[in-house]
């Protein structure tokens, strides 16, 4: 818990924040093709999401499976 009483989620660096990328999205039940106006980091963390979902598609594996691979 933080001081103003919001559960953060530790980042590397000790940095915490209160707001998932996907919440900064004009709409977050478009995640993640929707827009992020103002916000790179978060558009950085959206580009990451398609490229996986993009892989899990085409190669019709599980996201976990998709990470043992990306480890070699």
């Amino acid at each position: 818990m933080h001081f103003d009483r919001q559960e953060r989620i530790l980042m590397t660096g000790g940095r915490g924040r209160s707001v998932a990328p996907r919440e900064l999205a004009t709409d977050p039940e478009n995640w993640p093709d929707a827009v992020i106006p103002n916000h790179p980091q978060a558009r950085v963390v959206q580009a990451i999401a398609r490229s996986l979902a993009r892989h899990v598609n085409q190669e019709r594996v599980s996201v976990s499976a998709a990470s043992l691979h990306s480890a070699e």
